[in-house]
């Protein structure tokens, strides 16, 4: 795979407000029905899939629009919000040389400057043919769709893992912000009258705090982690243990006193029993003879608890292009559409 860095700056205008990307950014977009990768903010073009311009913030006018998809189409500065949704997944600083957090940067950074990489909430960031966002999962259900022409075509969707794959890798557009000291001051001091947080791009330099929650198309994901079970829930726990332990010696109590009692009335039932006959010949020195019961009664079985019935098949997963619309678009390499399928650096 290909690193893109020390490209010319394109620099798409500000990022002073938090924009919030359409529903229509969500779908997947697979190379093929079988394929375990796929992009997404996309939209299908002349030319086949391509970066979806709706998918970024809003840009200076006369910025060309992307030919293809995750090339890297430049970065916002000043930029001073992440996309709603979306967290700082790398930081790049210049100054006599340029630091990064592993993230080779795309494009050249003037002194001074710090780079941002905003991804969507668990992406990763990365450098395949240029600035691009990177996730890979094991279990999800995600809608897809696929290019008719110029028309996006929904497929369903796609349940992993199935047939084809137990893993599957999304690729998505970096949306990067740049920044200089200068531009935090002003809008600091620009910001007070408008109740606009003064501490976003401090912020955005630091790892995300627990507790704090992102809004991805209207559903909320919340990063606070797991303390274990409260004090109440094992407190719970403790009392109906202690419930489970007395009804079990309880239970076991009544069963042996049952047993005793049966077993008393059974030898008195055997004394009695006209069936049992002794012959004996005493002081003869001849055979002496016990006649058993017939029969005795076989103890009682317990039958086993009926089994759960076996699940049913599991969804295949991947969907399906009719035959008459097999149409996704050419096979294209990862991340971009007009590259061969590759591997993400370790």
């Amino acid at each position: 795979m290909a690193v893109v860095a020390g490209q010319d700056r394109v620099n798409l205008g500000p990022l002073t407000q938090v924009f919030t990307p359409p529903f229509d950014c969500a779908p997947l977009f697979p190379a093929c029905t079988t394929c375990n990768f796929g992009w997404k903010g996309q939209e299908c073009g002349p030319d086949g899939v391509r970066d979806a311009t709706s998918c970024w913030p809003p840009t200076s006018q006369g910025i060309p629009a992307p030919t293809g998809a995750l090339f890297g189409w430049g970065f916002y500065s000043p930029g001073v919000h992440c996309p709603a949704g979306y967290t700082s997944a790398c930081t790049a600083t210049a100054g006599p040389k340029t630091t990064s957090q592993g993230w080779p940067v795309q494009f050249v950074m003037e002194k001074g400057e710090t780079a941002i990489g905003c991804c969507s909430s668990n992406y990763a960031c990365a450098n395949i043919n240029g600035q691009t966002c990177v996730r890979v999962v094991q279990s999800t259900s995600v809608r897809t769709v696929y290019c008719d022409g110029v028309t996006t075509t929904n497929l369903g969707s796609m349940t992993l893992p199935n047939e084809y794959a137990s893993m599957l890798t999304l690729y998505a557009p970096m949306i990067q912000i740049n920044f200089q000291s200068s531009d935090i001051s002003g809008t600091t001091s620009g910001a007070s009258s408008r109740g606009t947080a003064t501490s976003d791009l401090a912020a955005a330099t630091a790892p995300p705090a627990a507790g704090a929650a992102n809004n991805v198309n209207g559903t909320t994901i919340s990063s606070t982690p797991s303390n274990g079970l409260s004090a109440g829930a094992i407190a719970g726990i403790g009392v109906g243990l202690a419930a489970l332990i007395l009804a079990i010696g309880l239970a076991t109590l009544l069963l042996w006193r049952k047993r005793r009692r049966q077993a008393a009335a059974a030898a008195g039932d055997k004394d009695a029993d006209s069936g049992i006959h002794h012959l004996h010949e005493i002081d003869s020195g001849g055979p002496h003879y016990d006649v058993k019961p017939s029969s005795e009664s076989s103890p009682v079985s317990l039958s086993e608890a009926p089994g759960s019935e076996p699940p049913p098949a599991a969804h295949k997963g991947y969907p399906y292009y009719p035959d008459q619309q097999r149409r996704p678009g050419p096979v294209f390499e990862a991340p971009g559409p007009e590259e061969g399928v590759r591997e993400l650096e370790a």
